[in-house]
């Protein structure tokens, strides 16, 4: 493994978990009264014919050009098990009240697919050098996070 991807890795890493501590802040303040176990979620049709849906009671991370999430490919067209070792394992261990969907493009969904179902990740591992112009900005998947991270009290200082 090259030096740059075990950096792109950890950067990957910290980010979602940045995102899903913020989550996590604003999760905590709902009472357990107003949880329901009746998610609602969305079926996303693919060229697979892959069951796949979301549902608004997970946190669903989507991994984009991003090789070696793509190398564990099941023959039910899953990649999970670069990404459970990477992140998956570590942040279902840290946030047990979280549920995690994960989905490597194309096993078995493509952006295409997300949005014409209306699903947008809340969580995209994507390739920001070659990806944004061409796959985030014109899905409108791209916005300043500032106001986010400032509302979630996260002390940026305390990243490595």
């Amino acid at each position: 493994m090259k030096v740059g991807l075990t950096r792109k890795a950890l950067l990957l890493a910290s980010a979602g978990l940045l995102a899903l501590s913020a989550g996590a802040s604003a999760a905590s303040a709902v009472t357990p009264t107003s949880v329901t176990d009746s998610a609602s979620c969305t079926d996303v049709p693919n060229r697979y014919n892959q069951p796949f849906s979301v549902c608004d009671d997970e946190l669903f991370i989507f991994a984009v050009n991003y090789k070696p999430f793509e190398s564990s490919v099941t023959p039910e067209r899953t990649a999970e098990r670069v990404f459970d070792t990477l992140i998956g394992n570590k942040l279902r261990e840290n946030f047990p009240e979280v549920k995690i969907k994960y989905a490597t493009w194309d096993y078995p969904v493509r952006y295409e697919d997300l949005q014409k179902a209306g699903v947008v990740p809340d969580i995209i591992i994507e390739d920001p050098r070659t990806s944004i112009d061409r796959d985030l900005e014109p899905r409108d998947l791209v916005q300043d996070m500032t106001g986010m991270i400032q509302q979630g009290g996260l002390d940026l200082s305390t990243l490595n």
